[in-house]
């Protein structure tokens, strides 16, 4: 089999009619007309490709008249907006490489991924404060069931019953 050249780009999406963000399944979706919402565009390379801000979350002030004071203040909400989503995405991120490190796991032998995610969720005072514990909980939602799903071909039952050692094993040695 001949190799070939890939940047293994990808996104994350929503579907708008998915019961937890929400919404209930609607007759849109029985339908097959649900629409897909990205929230960050992975530019693949490993992680040299960086991240792109998918064009529907720019539409909000992009559909506004350039040169106005509206517009700019539009594009400051946005940008730090998202800058600020991206740090926390990072030390997210960052958190769940210190935790995989095989020296910090602990007895993650015999805990399946919906158990460890749940014990490692911060609970503290201050981490409920500035709502770490809902970005670890959504990160893991929404970045980290999708990925192992995936990459395992598994419905999200079957990664949440699944192993954590054996995921948190492939995440350290991503590093």
């Amino acid at each position: 089999m001949p190799f070939r050249r890939s940047n293994f780009s990808y996104s994350f999406s929503h579907l708008d009619t998915i019961p937890s963000y929400g919404v209930g399944l609607s007759d849109k979706y029985m339908r097959g007309h649900s629409a897909i919402n990205p929230t960050l565009i992975y530019n693949g390379a490993s992680g040299r490709g960086g991240i792109s801000v998918p064009t529907a979350l720019r539409q909000i002030y992009t559909t506004l008249p350039h040169g106005t004071l509206q517009r700019a203040r539009a594009w400051l909400v946005f940008f730090f907006s998202f800058a600020l989503s991206m740090a926390s995405l990072a030390f997210i991120f960052f958190r769940l490489q210190l935790l995989a490190s095989p020296c910090l796991r602990g007895s993650s032998k015999e805990l399946s991924w919906g158990q460890w995610v749940e014990l490692m969720t911060p609970r503290g005072r201050m981490s409920r404060m500035v709502g770490l514990d809902k970005h670890w909980r959504t990160f893991m939602q929404d970045v980290c069931i999708p990925l192992f799903s995936a990459l395992c071909t598994a419905p999200q039952n079957d990664v949440e019953n699944h192993p954590a050692e054996e995921y948190l094993g492939a995440s350290f040695r991503s590093i």
